[in-house]
């Protein structure tokens, strides 16, 4: 069982301004959505996400449904404001 369940929240004034996160994982690789790396400095880092961070929902969308091209699909049709749900377990 998670630690902590955490809503990240991201807001961006320009869209070519990088969150500044990846995500490794998904249905297709049956393997939950996981942010594999986070930019030192980025909204990413500044919002709380870290790495390991196991993604629940992106944009209201349940993640244990989606494959890797579906989250990537709902960050990017979300636009400049973009909301996380992470489950963090400790170290």
């Amino acid at each position: 069982m998670a630690d902590e369940t955490v809503t990240v929240r991201m807001s961006r004034s320009d869209p070519s301004i990088i969150w500044g996160f990846r995500l490794q994982g998904g249905l297709d690789f049956n393997e939950p959505l996981t942010i594999s790396k986070v930019v030192a400095g980025s909204l990413a880092e500044r919002a709380g996400l870290i790495e390991g961070d196991h993604v629940v929902r992106i944009a209201g969308h349940h993640a244990d449904s989606m494959q890797h091209k579906d989250a990537q699909d709902a960050i990017i049709s979300s636009n400049n404001d973009v909301e996380i749900v992470v489950e963090r377990y400790g170290n």
